[in-house]
């Protein structure tokens, strides 16, 4: 199960945190047709009751018995003192206990969806600005002077003036002179 609630007691005491009723009991009886003894002798198979704090984690005491290994994990747990309608204290806890790893499950997949999310957007705006800076570039850059990379555009020799000037013969020179 990955939620049941624990019988507890809870009047101080020798006896304060023996588990009363606990799913593993219902197996061992119907396997066994009785329980150990150290369910209620061993400080072992008890519930720290004074060092749980609600919404806490807990380790199930039953999941350190031979046949409890299904409950040795992490679990969240929440008690309550059970009451009778004139609200005197029985001197009983109730336990809820809920799978951890079940809890959690859905607050992991949004982590998960968020990192996933955030990394595609992030990688949209590097495209984005890498585009950009390319477009950019082009039209800011000498319109001709890529032309003249692709060899299109042929320029004559001006001056500072634009006005053409004539290039000047080259002689061969006369070997011998």
């Amino acid at each position: 199960p990955n939620q049941f609630n624990v019988l507890v007691d809870g009047r101080p005491g020798d006896s304060r945190g023996v588990i009363l009723h606990h799913p593993l009991f219902d197996k061992l009886l119907r396997e066994q047709k009785q329980l150990d003894v150290d369910f209620s002798n061993d400080p072992r198979y008890r519930v720290p009751l004074d060092q749980m704090q609600d919404g806490s984690l807990y380790r199930d005491p039953m999941g350190q018995h031979a046949q409890g290994g299904r409950y040795n994990r992490r679990w969240v747990a929440a008690k309550r003192a059970v009451r009778f309608e004139s609200n005197d204290d029985t001197g009983l806890i109730v336990l809820r206990q809920e799978d951890y790893d079940v809890a959690a499950a859905p607050v992991h997949q949004l982590g998960d969806a968020l990192l996933r999310h955030g990394l595609t957007a992030l990688a949209s705006v590097v495209s984005l600005f890498i585009a950009l800076w390319y477009f950019v570039s082009r039209a800011l850059s000498d319109p001709n002077e890529t032309i003249r990379r692709q060899g299109g555009l042929r320029t004559s020799p001006t001056t500072i003036s634009s006005m053409e000037t004539i290039e000047l013969p080259h002689y061969r020179r006369e070997s011998g002179r």
